[in-house]
C-alpha cells in the first residue's frame, strides 16, 4: 500500500512540476511579447534535392560577378563589368557627383520591390551617379578586392562601404582565388565553399557541413514549431551558438580578417584621396546577438569613418527575410545623401 502511495505521490509531484514549468514558460512568453519581442522563423529550408546554379562567375582577382549568360528576374540589368547596374562606360562618362557602393546583398538590392528601389538606385534621384558593386554573399575580403581594382577607375567623390553586422564581421572563412567562386549558388541560397580550415568543398559537401551537420530533418520541422515561441526561439538560439562553435577556426581571431580588410580599403581610399565612409547596417531587430551589435565592435572600426542610423523593425522585410524593405532602403539612401552633401559642401 505504501509503495502504491509513493508512486502516486511521485506522479503527482512530477505533474505539478510540469504544470509549473508550463505556467512559467507562458508567463515569460507573455512578458517578452508585451516588451515588444517577436519570434522569427528559420533562415533556410531543407530541400530534397540540392540544385547548383550558374548565377555567378569569378574574375582574376577572385571577385564574384553576375554571369551574363544566366537568367535573372525582370528588372535586373547586368553591365559589362558583371555588376547589377546600367552601362559602366556610360556611368564613367557622366559628369555628375559619383558614389561607389561596395557591399553584399543589401547593396545589391535584395528585397527592394522592385529591385531598382534599393538605396543604391534611389540615391540617383538626388542627382548622383551611383556605381553599385553589391555582390550577394560577398564579405570584407571581396570588398577590398573590388576597391583595389575599381576605385582607381571610378574615381568617386565618396566610397561607401556598406557593412552588414549580421555576417560581415563573423567567423565564416572568405578565401579568394582567381576564377574560383568562394561560395556555391544553390536553391537554398549561397553557401560558403570552404570549411573552418580553408579547405574547399563541393556544394553537396558544404550543404552537409553547414546545414546537415547541425539539424536532422525531424529537428528542422520541430524547431520551426518551437520558433513560434519566443522562449523556444531563445533556447534554440543558445543551442545553435554552442553547435556553431564547433565549426570555428580557433587558431584565428574571429574578426581579424574583417579588421585587416577594412584597414586595407581605407588605405587604398587614402592613397587615391577619396573620402571613405563605412555605413553600418544593423541586423534585423530581434535577431541581434552580442557579436553583431555595433557597440561591441568598436575595435573593428577603430580609426575608420563610420556612419550609423537607428533602423527599426519597420525598416526590414518580414518572415525569414533579413533585408531592408523599401522603407529601409529609403532611409539608407537619405543617410548616404546627407553624408555626401556634407562632404561636397565643405
Amino acid at each position: 500500500m505504501d509503495s502504491i502511495f509513493r508512486r502516486h505521490r511521485k506522479k503527482t509531484i512530477l505533474l505539478v512540476n510540469l504544470v509549473a514549468l508550463l505556467l512559467l514558460g507562458l508567463t515569460a512568453e507573455g512578458v517578452l511579447r508585451l516588451a515588444g519581442w517577436r519570434p522569427h522563423p528559420a533562415y533556410f529550408e531543407i530541400v530534397e534535392t540540392l540544385e547548383v546554379r550558374n548565377d555567378y562567375i569569378c574574375d582574376e582577382k577572385g571577385i564574384a560577378k553576375l554571369n551574363p549568360d544566366a537568367t535573372f528576374p525582370e528588372g535586373i540589368s547586368v553591365n559589362e563589368e558583371g555588376f547589377r547596374d546600367e552601362g559602366f562606360a556610360e556611368q564613367l562618362a557622366s559628369d555628375r557627383t559619383r558614389i561607389m557602393f561596395v557591399g553584399d546583398s543589401f547593396t545589391y538590392g535584395l528585397s527592394a520591390s522592385p529591385i531598382t528601389q534599393c538605396f543604391a538606385d534611389r540615391i540617383e534621384t538626388y542627382g548622383y551617379t551611383a556605381f553599385n558593386f553589391g555582390i550577394p554573399s560577398a564579405g570584407p575580403r571581396m570588398y577590398a578586392a573590388v576597391v583595389e581594382k575599381y576605385l582607381p577607375i571610378v574615381k568617386p567623390n565618396m566610397l561607401a562601404v556598406m557593412v552588414f553586422l549580421g555576417n560581415d564581421v563573423n567567423w565564416l572563412p572568405e578565401k579568394l582565388q582567381p576564377y574560383v567562386l568562394p561560395f556555391h549558388s544553390t536553391n537554398v541560397g549561397q553557401i560558403c565553399a570552404y570549411d573552418k580550415n580553408g579547405n574547399r568543398m563541393t556544394a553537396a559537401e558544404a550543404y552537409e557541413y553547414y546545414y546537415g551537420g547541425f539539424w536532422t530533418r525531424f529537428e528542422y520541422y520541430a524547431r520551426k514549431s518551437v520558433l513560434l515561441s519566443l522562449v523556444g526561439h531563445r533556447c534554440i538560439g543558445l543551442r545553435d551558438r554552442l553547435l556553431m562553435s564547433r565549426y570555428r577556426n580557433k587558431s584565428e581571431d574571429v574578426n581579424q580578417y574583417a579588421i585587416d580588410s577594412f584597414r586595407e580599403i581605407d588605405a587604398v581610399a587614402r592613397e587615391h584621396r577619396i573620402p571613405c565612409r563605412f555605413f553600418i547596417i544593423p541586423t534585423k531587430p530581434g535577431m541581434r546577438h552580442a557579436m553583431n551589435r555595433y557597440k561591441n565592435l568598436k575595435d573593428i572600426f577603430k580609426g575608420l569613418q563610420t556612419i550609423s542610423e537607428d533602423f527599426d523593425e519597420g525598416d526590414y522585410s518580414t518572415g525569414r527575410d533579413v533585408h531592408f524593405n523599401n522603407a529601409g532602403h529609403e532611409k539608407m539612401a537619405r543617410l548616404v545623401h546627407d553624408t555626401l552633401r556634407q562632404l561636397t559642401t565643405k
